[in-house]
């Protein structure tokens, strides 16, 4: 909204930077909204406190791949 008024403003209008920059935060908003119904979808099907976000793959990882993915 801020982001909006100010590029509202007659002084400073919507520059090229401004309008990339408000599609960036709407991009950003949009993802955060699909991840949030996606880990509420997940809870709600689970019944977990702690849905797991991250694929599930049937490939046996060795230590060194665990210990890195730990680390992620």
């Amino acid at each position: 909204m801020i982001q909006g008024t100010n590029n509202n403003k007659a002084v400073i209008g919507w520059t090229a930077v401004a309008v990339i920059s408000m599609l960036v935060l709407v991009a950003m908003f949009v993802k955060n909204v699909a991840f949030l119904t996606i880990f509420a979808i997940r809870r709600m099907i689970d019944k977990s406190d702690d849905a797991p976000m991250r694929p599930q793959t049937t490939k046996q990882l060795s230590k060194l791949e665990m210990e890195a993915f730990n680390c992620i």
